[in-house]
């Protein structure tokens, strides 16, 4: 290889080739009027939710049902879905299909934690694709609590403090929190209201002899996988059968009757801790017998819910939180929010592996200014990174399969924005915490998998090199783990050549030879700390290419007069 001498063009020019702002609502106008089904199977009971769109974000009811087929039962003890419980969510589906077809609607069937766990998983699937032709999405824990989040931001205001949501299902629980609307950390644990009933033993001994172990087991459990904060969650949201059925249980204890699928509902006022407590010790002071005959108790879910309200109680002792808000949606709400902005990307005729950057550079802008990203060393790092990128294309084949990826670009360009936004949650780890809130973004112009890789990328903009000891990184696929290795390689050290947010060095040419690559950097004042960063920094890059890399400082004049 000889060195290049290719025009040098300046960041600013580069990051403005991304794309520019567009007016998305134009083309959404297509919306109006069409109709979506949503099938949620989920471990205690299978929703339909049909509706007929007005836009993007609002929609008019046409049919809401509900089928308690407990999927869950008996699965914490053989690992599979019973076969009884197997035929009558089979069977729901079905008839729900139907029911979404006389309305003339577009369906897709979602499935959370007990079709997610089971070892049967693929014989529930196959019937129910050969019984409706429908094929079941299986989705994960983690975007179970992202869907079930934009659904309550959708109705309630979440964009003060830190906040939580949690939705308690059968088999599991998800909690995300967030700071001033953008989510920042998520988990889920095995702690439904099924699964915990069973495997203590029951409906009886979970309230009874096995209730201190029940509430040790879930203590530890939630203790171990969500993090302590400074200060309580300002507003605390609970999704879900148990919460539904704990704001019918506070209201009948104040003498008010409201069936569970009112729209009543949604007008109850935040439930109290004690008043939480209250609640357990008086269902646990009756048997189940009795307990069917309490007022404001679905008889559906008087074997279950003892083991729900401990998960509910212990949560907020964790938290600190004083109250909650029991919110009547869900996430066949946000599922529904899934399918709408599927329709929109598909009606740009986007296929999977292509990116509209403008689109996708503004909604990474929108989602960087909502987590209060710092614009300038953020944007200055995106500017360096393409033109790096630009620069490893044109003049060399040292990078192996550099921009082999339809939207490559772009997807470095999201990953440089974002690279700092984990800042929002704590500058310890903020590589990670960029990570986890990257995953949870509402960047619609990406893919789910895009998306992944964008927060890696981001991930690795810091500290440890990418490695198959690092669960995410290997769960990936070899060409998408090169990937994020080539491009956190480029995002290291344009983030080095900005180490002291300052933006002191405006410029970098990489002069290519056979023995190393040298990367000139303009400074108009002293840069030592970018230098001796950026020099840190290559390691990654030094590692895939193969040599070694060179930083230095140049004048404006070395730079354009070569």
């Amino acid at each position: 290889m000889t060195q290049s001498a290719t025009q040098f063009v300046e960041p600013k020019q580069v990051l403005a080739s991304l794309g520019t702002f567009t007016q998305p609502n134009q083309a959404e106008l297509f919306l109006a009027g069409k109709r979506l089904a949503v099938i949620d199977i989920g471990s205690n009971s299978i929703r339909l939710l049909v509706v007929e769109l007005i836009d993007s974000s609002h929609w008019k009811l046409l049919h809401e049902e509900r089928a308690m087929t407990r999927l869950a039962h008996g699965l914490s003890e053989t690992g599979a879905i019973a076969p009884d419980s197997l035929a009558r969510s089979v069977e729901a589906v079905v008839r729900f299909t139907a029911i979404a077809q006389k309305h003339n609607a577009v369906s897709r069937a979602f499935a959370t934690a007990a079709v997610r766990d089971a070892s049967n998983q693929g014989d529930f699937l196959s019937l129910v694709k050969d019984r409706t032709g429908l094929r079941v999405e299986v989705i994960s824990g983690l975007d179970e609590g992202k869907h079930t989040y934009r659904a309550v931001a959708r109705s309630l205001d979440l964009s003060h403090g830190l906040c939580a949501v949690v939705d308690i299902g059968g088999g599991s629980m998800e909690v995300v929190f967030s700071i001033d609307g953008v989510i920042t950390e998520s988990t889920t644990m095995p702690l439904g209201a099924v699964r915990l009933t069973e495997a203590f033993g029951g409906p009886e001994l979970a309230a009874g002899e096995n209730f201190k172990h029940l509430r040790r087991h879930v203590k530890r459990t939630i203790a171990d996988n969500v993090r302590d904060h400074a200060t309580p969650p300002a507003m605390l949201v609970g999704c879900g059968g148990t919460f539904n059925t704990l704001a019918t249980l506070a209201a009948a204890s104040r003498g008010v009757m409201i069936d569970r699928n009112s729209p009543a509902l949604r007008e109850m006022g935040p439930i109290s801790h004690e008043q939480l407590a209250a609640l357990i010790d008086e269902l646990r002071s009756v048997s189940l017998a009795e307990r069917l005959r309490k007022p404001g108790l679905p008889s559906d879910r008087a074997d279950i819910i003892i083991a729900g309200l401990v998960a509910v109680e212990r949560l907020m002792k964790q938290t600190g939180a004083t109250r909650i808000h029991c919110f009547a949606g869900g996430v066949r709400e946000g599922l529904l929010l899934r399918m709408i902005s599927d329709m929109i990307s598909n009606s740009a005729n986007q296929s999977p592996q292509s990116l509209n950057a403008a689109s996708v550079l503004r909604e990474v802008r929108t989602f960087a200014g909502q987590a209060r990203y710092e614009k300038s060393h953020s944007e200055h790092v995106a500017a360096l990174a393409l033109s790096l990128f630009d620069q490893f294309r044109e003049e060399s084949d040292l990078i192996p399969r550099l921009a082999s990826e339809p939207g490559e670009r772009e997807l470095l360009g999201a990953a440089a924005i974002l690279h700092d936004v984990g800042i929002l949650v704590a500058y310890d780890k903020h590589h990670k915490h960029s990570a986890t809130m990257i995953r949870h973004a509402a960047i619609d112009s990406l893919t789910p998998r895009q998306l992944e890789l964008v927060a890696q990328i981001a991930r690795y903009h810091r500290k440890a090199l990418p490695k198959d000891s690092h669960a995410a990184f290997a769960a990936l696929p070899a060409k998408d783990q090169q990937l994020v290795s080539r491009l956190a390689a480029i995002l290291r050290v344009a983030d080095g050549l900005d180490r002291t947010h300052g933006q002191i060095i405006s410029a970098a040419k990489v002069r290519f030879s056979r023995q190393a690559i040298r990367i000139e950097s303009h400074a108009s004042i002293d840069a030592t700390e970018e230098l001796k960063a950026t020099t840190k920094k290559a390691d990654l890059l030094s590692r895939i290419i193969r040599m070694p890399v060179e930083v230095v400082a140049v004048s404006d004049l070395d730079i354009t007069s070569r």
